[in-house]
């Protein structure tokens, strides 16, 4: 998993879901389902991460997955 194949990914117009697996500074793991406005939280997880996927405002926090579903995939 890389931000450069995240990037590639966020480029196709008809996603119809986005799951992140986020691992929170205690070690758990916790995953979030987004339904709607998928190019505004795409905008957000390029702009809240840097380039290892670590939240920029607290590095304990960082993505260790994601999927990305298209129209095609439903």
């Amino acid at each position: 998993m890389s931000r450069e194949c995240f990037q590639i990914e966020r480029g196709v117009d008809d996603s119809r879901l986005i799951v992140t697996a986020v691992q929170l500074p205690t070690g758990a793991i916790e995953t979030i389902t987004n339904t709607v406005f998928i190019p505004e939280k795409i905008g957000y997880l390029m702009n809240a991460y840097d380039d290892q996927f670590r939240l920029k405002a607290n590095q304990s926090v960082k993505i260790v997955g994601y999927m990305i579903v298209q129209a095609t995939d439903v």
